[in-house]
């Protein structure tokens, strides 16, 4: 077959006539930069921003659509919601839709590779990565991780060919299915799954990191390729069981407390079921092994998979130290990691409400503008308020955080900020809800879990009490390093 070659992302977008944004909220602000000059204008559903412009662009109601012609408009969705906005613009034809921020992450990638290369590479030592966009391009947890793992699978000597689905909507099956490709750190530019079955099918061993876009790909991909030694799929989140991944809905946490889901709670319970089963059916009939980073997370997808081989791997291997801790006087608490509502900014701004005359209050991570509120000082881990670089661990030492707040209202399967707070020597307060975050605290003996924010407000303003547990707590780890047991299923 003739190979597409190496399609920069830019070629697929602007094959179209017109170019029509779908969303004029923040996620606009954030990528129109990206389409300037192109697009020619707006959709919302919020009726009250109808006829308001936005650079320029005016704002129309999605009904406009139906003046296009599908097949020469591309429908760029600049929303959270891209699955839901995907189900409301085909009430107004049949057109192609793209994500803007998935876009953004793959347009910034320099194709740097070439044909020759992959092809030449022998598959005995290839492993075959599969993993969403935004796990393989975008700072967080879940791509430190995988970070980690790749730099141990390069120095054991394999090489890594990493796809990633592109958000990309259409009703022409030949243009469906599209993969961003990187081999051995290097993008070789977007592929449909025949091309790239194309140029291989043998690999050693397979890894799928929650692949939450377009997961029937992992069907026909697994369907075609031929795999020596195992297939491991991470429970990074809780997909396989849910589409909510977090299992958190409309302010209420989906499990019950047998662990079952709360499926009165969501409008599309069908659809979940549906989920499950196609999960299910696939770990069967390829052998699958799901890894799961801690014991509670696998305790809540074993209920609903309860015939899948599931294997506990914690992401790091450290050692718990211990020092003498005595802090004159307790000040300071910080929120850590990137402000959302099911890592508890929400209950976190109420809980610098109740308590800004007894404590200062900092968030150690990359905030929005519109989820800022007065009475907390914003540190952007990455770079401080002077421009320098900054990790975490740094942070949490240079603004003397005596309180790490991780605060998930979901069950966490693995938390990065936990392990970077109890690097840093600081007492963690969390919730009941939190998952592996309480779990954690409650072996390690490092924090204080608690039921509400009301519980958690009261306990802080005994400042005697705090500062009498706080100086019981004399655990910190060290010698951190990435776990590698993964390695044993790849073993001829």
């Amino acid at each position: 077959m003739e190979i597409n070659k190496y399609r920069y992302i830019d070629e697929i977008i602007n094959s179209y006539n017109k170019i029509v944004a779908w969303g004029a909220g923040h996620y606009f602000e954030s990528y129109y930069n990206l389409f300037a000059g192109r697009i020619s204008y707006i959709v919302d559903n919020d009726s009250s921003k109808e006829g308001h412009k936005r650079y320029g662009l005016t704002i129309y109601s999605p009904e406009k659509l139906k003046e296009e012609t599908p097949s020469s408009c591309l429908i760029i969705v600049f929303c959270g919601a891209y699955e839901e906005v995907v189900k409301d613009i085909v009430k107004y034809g049949e057109f192609d839709a793209a994500d803007a921020s998935v876009y953004q992450l793959i347009h910034k990638i320099k194709i740097e590779a070439s044909e020759e290369s992959m092809i030449n590479t022998p598959g005995e030592h290839m492993i075959l990565s599969c993993a969403s966009v935004e796990m393989l391009w975008k700072a967080n947890g879940v791509n430190k991780f995988i970070q980690n793992q790749n730099h141990i699978l390069y120095q054991e000597g394999f090489h890594l060919l990493e796809i990633a689905p592109v958000l990309f909507h259409t009703n022409d099956r030949k243009k469906s299915g599209l993969l961003a490709v990187c081999l051995d750190q290097c993008f070789l530019g977007v592929f449909s799954l025949a091309e790239l079955l194309e140029m291989n099918k043998l690999f050693h061993g397979v890894i799928i990191h929650s692949l939450y876009h377009e997961p029937w790909i992992l069907e026909q991909l697994l369907d075609e390729i031929f795999v020596e030694t195992k297939i491991l799929y991470y429970l990074h989140d809780f997909y396989v069981i849910c589409k909510r991944r977090f299992l958190y809905n409309k302010n209420e946490l989906c499990l019950k407390e047998n662990k079952n889901l709360k499926c009165r709670y969501c409008e599309n319970c069908e659809e979940q079921i549906k989920n499950v089963e196609y999960h299910k059916h696939l770990f069967e009939k390829f052998s699958v092994i799901l890894i799961a980073p801690s014991k509670s997370t696998r305790d809540i997808v074993k209920c609903f998979l309860d015939n899948i081989e599931i294997d506990v791997l914690p992401h790091l291997n450290y050692k718990l130290k211990k020092y003498n801790r005595h802090i004159s006087e307790i000040q300071n608490i910080a929120y850590i990691g990137y402000p959302s509502d099911i890592k508890g900014w929400e209950e976190f701004c109420e809980l610098e409400k109740n308590l800004r005359s007894e404590y200062n209050f900092f968030c150690l991570g990359k905030c929005q503008e519109d989820l800022k509120v007065e009475g907390i000082t914003y540190v952007d881990i990455g770079k401080d308020r002077d421009q320098n670089e900054i990790s975490m661990v740094e942070g949490l030492k240079k603004y003397k955080i005596d309180i790490a707040y991780v605060g998930s209202i979901w069950p966490e399967t693995y938390s990065y900020t936990y392990h970077e707070a109890f690097e840093a020597g600081c007492f963690v307060i969390a919730f009941e809800a939190g998952g592996n975050v309480k779990d954690q605290i409650d072996i390690n003996k490092n924090g204080k879990w608690f039921t509400s924010v009301q519980k958690m407000s009261e306990w802080l303003s005994d400042k005697q009490t705090v500062q009498k547990v706080m100086d019981g707590t004399c655990n910190f780890i060290g010698e951190i390093k990435p776990d590698d047991a993964f390695l044993k299923y790849f073993d001829n």
